[in-house]
């Protein structure tokens, strides 16, 4: 394993699966589930927060998740975020829900109510399965030692908007956006700078990119002011890395679960966060030979 440290930030890579979190740490594990999301906060005495559990492969990402809460050291969950009705966002649910007591299901307005959508989402999910709450812009919850605070969108927005929410523990900040497409990232440029919401973060989490404008994608990144920009997807949509990296003014701060399989970040309450991940980044092209 490589270990070095840049700017402040503890930079490895490793195997998720393989280390287990110290008693004092916190720890975001970014998990790699193709172009879906999945992700679990843990913080020291064991309480998980689940960033959704989806994915657009075969593969059941609840089952990942449930492995991701056991090598963390979870003890509960005291919360599940989903952050959107895309079923890269929730199809690994009824899995969860089955192996797991959940004690919140949290969900932007957006998502539909039982009988009013997802029928066959509210079927699959087992009988002690918590009703989803709705969080919207200017509320939280206060889970454990965590606290989750909706951004985005208001109650009477339309209802097509994904949830915008940030995770606060142990000192970080982590913000988990859904869209980054141009107009959604306007939207979100545009609430802050009228004083609705404020986007700076310590830690950026970004879906796929599907149809992200990569302009806008590096604005998000300059008004949030990340230390890490994770991607959840196969790949980062092409030219971001140059773009993040001369926006933040350092390298290594762009990580993709595509290219390095599952990322974690681990941090001491107050002190500096450590990134693994279980592959190190892509070795460049041979340069041809010469004839």
């Amino acid at each position: 394993m490589a270990l070095a440290t840049l700017g402040g930030l503890g930079l490895a890579w490793g195997g998720w699966a393989l280390w287990p979190a110290r008693p004092a740490d916190c720890r975001l594990d970014v998990l790699a589930v193709g172009d879906g999301r999945a992700a679990v906060l843990t913080t020291p005495d064991g309480a998980a927060i689940v960033l959704n559990a989806g994915t657009n492969t075969n593969a059941d990402a609840g089952e990942t998740v449930v492995r991701a809460l056991r090598a963390a050291g979870a003890r509960r969950v005291a919360a599940c975020v989903t952050s959107s009705a895309r079923y890269t966002d929730f199809s690994g649910l009824p899995t969860l829900l089955a192996g797991w007591r959940v004690e919140h299901w949290l969900v932007g307005p957006g998502f539909p109510a039982p009988r009013r959508g997802l029928v066959r989402l509210y079927e699959r999910l087992p009988p002690n399965a918590p009703s989803p709450t709705v969080l919207a812009a200017g509320e939280s919850a206060a889970c454990g030692p965590v606290t989750l605070a909706a951004l985005w969108p208001p109650r009477d927005e339309p209802r097509d908007r994904p949830l915008v929410l940030r995770a606060a523990a142990g000192g970080l900040r982590i913000l988990v956006v859904e869209a980054v497409d141009a107009a959604a990232v306007a939207g979100l440029l545009t609430a802050e700078r009228d004083g609705d919401m404020e986007l700076r973060a310590d830690v950026l989490l970004l879906p796929r990119h599907g149809r992200a404008d990569v302009d806008a994608v590096a604005e998000l990144v300059a008004a949030v002011a990340p230390r890490l920009v994770l991607v959840s997807a196969t790949s980062a949509p092409p030219g971001l890395a140059p773009r993040v990296e001369d926006v933040l003014g350092a390298p290594d701060r762009l990580w993709v679960t595509g290219e390095r399989g599952a990322v974690t970040v681990r941090w001491i309450p107050g002190g500096t966060p450590r990134v693994t991940a279980m592959r190190g980044p892509a070795a460049p092209p041979a340069a041809p030979t010469a004839p």
